[in-house]
């Protein structure tokens, strides 16, 4: 895989992924695949094209320029490590080619070693000793002798805070590996590196992520089970050379294949254990290593693997590993999350729908009875019931396919009037048949504009649902109340659902509101009603009315409030954005303009 990955810039920590077979361009507006957010950046800046097995970058006449390792370029080829100088940003080029199969299809990293082989181990350390003993010796070995010990500190702590910011800003464990080895291959440039994670069920060593510096090295990697063993074991990070000796190993505990002079294997020390290894190493004597202070490539020092390199990857591996162990337990929440509120939906749902299949149990029950008496009385009363058991499971898989399913909004040109006129039509039999009082005026002046008309649809008819249901319950309950008392009776009101339209009582915003003289919503649920299977109907509501209501609101970029009413009763308010336009990739200019 190539990939540019942003060391600098507004865009810092961001990867993106270069594939061979398409053009990739790069610049500040959409529709660049890799878009940067720098204001010295153009529109169109430079375009990557793979030829002849290179990636090739040419200038697309930027205003700022393109800088390749601080040489301005028209047209180059550019090669694992080079950093690519945009505006104000400064992309780091890495070519992670594929792991390679042999013959028998194993990887070409293997845990064995060639016996001849006399490489060996010639210092350890553990993680706190890295942090006690990481000096300014040391940083002043690791950076550069030519620095001044203000530049030292300020491109340590750069180091340290990039590191930092790489493995917080990570989502997956691919990513945060593939990180790892960009911040190792810019600051310390082996020409091999690997990282192997232990698995977490079975506790086998595995690769995960494999690197080579550039076209040329070999790719062929023997890392000795032994040192594995005592890395992970000893919880203690390596540093190896050719024709070394070290009592505590024997030639057969080399890490290092025929080729290569120096070594580096360190643990992924967590809080809590072991969770893998980093290893990297070279080929030649004398290592390449980058200034991570000079932007030019080509001001670069030769050393081997020293001490400090050592203490700085044990640094790194332990950061990378706390990353690691977080989000393995971030994603075992989330899956513990998932599981328990699939738990909690099949058993609200179930719970609900048992209901429902009573409903129909006993309408089945008066229609078979009235068959067998030829009772059309009775017959007619049961399929009432049946029908009505029908409607309420067909509204609970509508909410339960609006509620789960991830979707936008799909406005068209459409008239509210209109679409509030269909959801009153459909509810005024169920009003009529519970003696509640349905109103609703048009209002004209609100022109066409841009919505959603299914989906605010079902909106506006679980609001009116769940009105006509609170002022007939309410009703209800206060005739029990009066116990048959005359005057107490005279005084009870009929049940009321009111709908109104209005426009500009928010700017730029229509308001659909839906009141009722019900009882009213307790002030200490108010909070909690557009909460998934939270219902304050008890057992006649399924809790996704609301939650539903909220979801498509939300879609359209507008808000849902509950407001209780002095006189008793509940008011609910949908305020939608007007939009009279729609840009011009489909979404909604939030002023009604085309953007």
């Amino acid at each position: 895989m190539s990939s540019f990955y942003v060391t600098e810039g507004p865009d810092r920590g961001r990867r993106y992924e270069l594939l061979p077979n398409r053009v990739e361009t790069i610049g500040r507006e959409e529709g660049n695949t890799v878009q940067l957010h720098d204001t010295e950046v153009s529109r169109k800046h430079a375009r990557i094209i793979y030829d002849s097995g290179r990636f090739l970058i040419t200038d697309l006449n930027s205003s700022n320029g393109t800088f390749v390792n601080q040489v301005r370029i028209s047209t180059t080829a550019i090669n694992s490590g080079d950093k690519i100088e945009i505006g104000a940003t400064c992309l780091l080029f890495t070519q992670t080619p594929n792991i390679p199969q042999d013959d028998s299809g194993a990887s070409s990293i293997s845990f064995e070693l060639p016996c001849d082989d006399h490489s060996q181990i010639v210092q350890t350390m553990r993680h706190s000793e890295g942090e006690r003993a990481f000096t300014v010796q040391d940083r002043q070995s690791f950076l550069s002798s030519s620095l001044d010990k203000t530049e030292q500190a300020e491109t340590y702590l750069r180091l340290v805070y990039e590191t930092a910011s790489a493995l917080k800003s990570t989502g997956s464990i691919d990513d945060l590996m593939e990180k790892i080895l960009d911040l190792i291959f810019q600051w310390i440039n082996p020409d091999r590196g690997c990282i192997i994670l232990s698995d977490p069920h079975t506790h086998e060593l595995q690769v995960r992520c494999f690197r080579v510096r550039e076209q040329g090295v070999s790719e062929k990697m023997a890392i000795s089970r032994t040192i594995l063993d005592y890395v992970t074991s000893k919880n203690e990070g390596v540093l190896s050379r050719n024709a070394m000796n070290d009592a505590r190993f024997e030639a057969a505990a080399s890490i290092l294949s025929q080729k290569v002079k120096e070594a580096i294997c360190v643990p992924l020390d967590g809080r809590y254990g072991v969770v893998g290894v980093i290893y990297i190493d070279t080929e030649a004597n004398d290592s390449a290593l980058y200034n991570p202070s000079h932007k030019n490539t080509s001001q670069i020092k030769t050393a081997h693997f020293d001490e400090s390199h050592l203490k700085m990857m044990v640094a790194i591996a332990h950061q990378a590993a706390i990353a690691i162990e977080d989000i393995r337990f971030y994603s075992a929440m989330i899956q513990s999350e998932r599981l328990a509120a699939i738990g909690q939906t099949v058993a609200n749902l179930s719970h609900h729908i048992k209901n429902i299949l009573q409903g129909v149990s006993g309408g089945s029950y008066l229609i078979e009875s009235g068959l067998k008496t030829h009772d059309e009385n009775l017959i007619s009363k049961g399929w009432k019931i049946v029908e009505r058991n029908q409607g309420k499971i067909s509204s609970l898989v509508m909410d339960m396919l609006t509620f789960s399913k991830e979707r936008t909004a799909e406005p068209e040109l459409d008239n509210m009037n209109d679409a509030v006129d269909e959801v009153v039509e459909l509810m005024k039999p169920r009003a009529e048949e519970f003696n509640v009082n349905l109103t609703w005026v048009r209002n004209e002046q609100i022109p066409d504009f841009y919505f959603d008309r299914n989906l605010i649809n079902r909106a506006i008819l679980n609001l009116v649902t769940n009105a006509i249901d609170a002022a007939a319950e309410h009703v209800s309950q206060l005739v029990a109340d009066a116990q048959g008392d005359a005057e107490s009776l005279k005084n009870i009101p009929q049940g009321a659902v009111s709908v109104t339209l209005a426009w500009g009582e928010i700017p730029n915003n229509v308001r659909i509101s839906v009141s009722d003289n019900g009882a009213g919503v307790p002030a200490n649920q108010i909070n909690n009603i557009f909460t998934p299977f939270v219902s304050t109907k008890g057992s006649k509501g399924t809790g996704l009315g609301l939650p539903v209501v909220k979801k498509v609101v939300t879609e359209h970029g507008g808000t849902v409030t509950c407001v209780p009413l002095e006189k008793g009763g509940t008011v609910f308010h949908i305020d939608l954005p007007f939009r009279k336009e729609l840009d011009s990739d489909g979404t909604e200019d939030d002023e009604g303009n085309r953007q």
